[in-house]
């Protein structure tokens, strides 16, 4: 593509930002003006004109789901060039780094990451062995002073003079868990990341080299571990850009604070470059968002100005304040049928936005209760699934047995041990002063279990220390080979069964027999069906009998009819068909090697 073709959509403010010398850059940008429009035409301009190798470009982003949009659209551009690219959260490269240096600060390169809900378990956890109520201290207060802490690079455990003691207790004993089973909670990603690159020069030297060009979306939206990362990779001088729009900051209740804006303005002094025109937001919407913003009285450098560049009719804006929630929800209903009865909108016409979740519950209650159907859409990552929560816990317990990861995968994908035969094995863990793991790992040392449960621990013991995927291998491998192993787990079939069970809805090994039957129907041919004397056969003759019957209309003639020559005689069973007049087909029994059919 030349470099026409990748500016020719371009308005004259995109053109000048994608096009940018090596030097720090900052876009300021509203919403709709093409901010990540912005951030991959660089990166393929980049690669394209400039001759960059995709892998010296580092783009940061602050979700997952964007990161995978950001890859999806440069791969559209690029093709394969664009795998090779950085393209990561804050959190991944951090990750990343640390995964090929944190040895050296003495992080394990082989480290677990303890995600949101496993956070707030073993929150529960420590609260629970230091007997202290969770009524007293909140498991979610915890986090949350766990998080504030590390997100300002502070250690959790420093505290003022006013903090209760049983918090920084408890953190104590959370962080001496984390260090003890050699692993990270999302915001230790950040923080040992940053003191990795303080203190390793060479490594700060070598990805400063290896990365020259970094370019960052949402820049609003960064706190102080992230803004610490940036500048240890990106030198003063380096090609680094930020985009951001400091009129939608929406992570706040994390850190993230739009004076880093004029933290990156002071420490980079780059050149700004404001997109003027918005193409998503009508005129109504973005002069009445403009005029609440006047009032934040920001410093000189961030004030812009957009116009709207949207298509398609304005729409006013209107402005209704009530005196209590209940006003807000009959309100609501009220509006709602107006617009459907009068105003001729169909309810998929209608969206209600709230700031977060908590406040959706109501309104939905309200609406359900007034008859108005509603579709609350809550995306879900596809890791937060049960199942798939449960397959990373069997992965992660290849590198070491946890209790918390034992505890719930130990009824998946069966429920064979119930609830009170957790507790006791719990209690028998504490009486003999071993962990739930070790006790899993000599379960033959304690008679007193039962001897079902004792089957069903061993049976995972031995699968977790025989069977499971090795700790280097392929990703990909790894987990369809622990699915294959908890499919079998699941499996009611014996294993000398499954791999005639296997090939049961498998008909593509056997394509003549069903042309065959296909074109004796095509061309009318008499149909006799057979079978011998097993149940297998006399159901699988049924079932085919009944599928030609009632979905395709074909009439039969009555089993003691005699075939004709012309007949086509299908034979079900394991024993050898007779011999009859005209041709006879035997669909292969699914114990018969290499071959089967999907209605046997």
């Amino acid at each position: 593509m030349a470099e026409q073709d990748w500016l020719r959509d371009l308005n004259e403010q995109q053109r000048e930002a994608v096009t940018f010398r090596k030097a720090p850059m900052l876009v300021m940008a509203g919403p709709g003006s093409g901010k990540t429009r912005i951030i991959i035409r660089r990166i393929a301009w980049l690669i394209k004109e400039k001759k960059i190798a995709p892998e010296r470009i580092l783009a940061v982003t602050f979700t997952n789901r964007a990161a995978e949009e950001m890859r999806e659209r440069l791969y559209n551009l690029l093709g394969g060039e664009a795998e090779r690219v950085w393209i990561h959260t804050f959190h991944a490269a951090a990750m990343r780094i640390l995964r090929k240096f944190g040895d050296r600060i003495g992080i394990s390169t082989d480290f677990a990451i303890l995600d949101e809900d496993a956070q707030r378990q073993q929150i529960a956890r420590q609260l629970r062995l230091l007997n202290i109520s969770r009524e007293q201290l909140p498991v979610g207060e915890i986090i949350a002073r766990i998080d504030a802490m590390k997100s300002q690079l502070r250690h959790p455990q420093q505290g003022g003079e006013d903090d209760d003691p049983a918090m920084t207790t408890v953190i104590r004993a959370y962080e001496q868990w984390l260090r003890q089973h050699r692993t990270l909670d999302f915001a230790d990603l950040l923080r040992y990341a940053v003191l990795l690159l303080r203190q390793e020069s060479e490594v700060r030297d070598f990805y400063r080299a290896a990365l020259p060009y970094i370019l960052v979306d949402e820049y609003q939206d960064i706190n102080r571990a992230q803004y610490e990362l940036l500048t240890l990779l990106a030198p003063l001088q380096a090609g680094v850009t930020a985009v951001a729009d400091d009129d939608q900051t929406i992570y706040g209740w994390r850190g993230a604070d739009p004076s880093f804006i004029d933290s990156y303005i002071a420490h980079y002094s780059p050149a700004i470059i404001k997109l003027p025109y918005s193409y998503r937001c009508p005129p109504a919407i973005l002069y009445g968002a403009q005029h609440l913003i006047d009032h934040e009285g920001k410093a000189k450098a961030r004030r812009r100005y957009m116009q709207s560049q949207a298509a398609g009719a304005d729409v006013p804006i209107y402005h209704y304040i009530f005196r209590n929630i209940r006003q807000e929800q009959q309100w609501l209903v009220t509006l709602i049928r107006k617009l459907t009865s009068e105003r001729g909108y169909k309810p998929s016409d209608i969206v209600i936005l709230y700031r977060t979740h908590r406040l959706a519950a109501p309104v939905e209650q309200a609406l359900l209760q007034a008859g108005v159907k509603v579709q609350r859409v809550r995306p879900k990552s596809f890791f937060d699934r049960h199942e798939a929560r449960e397959i990373i816990r069997y992965l992660q317990m290849r590198r070491a047995l946890t209790e918390d990861d034992i505890s719930s995968v130990i009824n998946f994908p069966v429920h064979q041990v119930d609830e009170l035969a957790m507790v006791q094995l719990r209690r028998l863990a504490q009486v003999q002063g071993v962990s739930l793991a070790a006790l899993v790992r000599h379960i033959d040392d304690y008679p007193e279990i039962s001897p079902l449960t004792r089957s069903h621990l061993r049976r995972m013991s031995h699968l977790l220390q025989n069977h499971a995927p090795p700790l280097v291998s392929d990703a990909a491998e790894a987990v369809q080979k622990q699915f294959r192993q908890l499919a079998a787990l699941r499996s009611p079939w014996p294993r000398e069964q499954r791999s005639a069970l296997a090939r049961l809805l498998d008909s593509s090994r056997s394509p003549q027999i069903v042309q065959q039957i296909a074109q004796a129907l095509e061309a009318g041919q008499p149909l006799h069906i057979r079978h011998d004397d097993t149940l297998d056969g006399r159901i699988a003759a049924f079932i085919f009998q009944s599928v030609l019957h009632d979905y395709l209309g074909v009439q039969l003639p009555p089993p003691e009819a005699p075939p004709s020559d012309r007949t086509l005689t299908l034979f079900f069973g394991r024993s050898k068909h007779p011999a009859s007049p005209g041709a006879t087909l035997t669909p292969p029994h699914p114990t018969a090697p290499g071959r089967s059919l999907s209605f046997w």
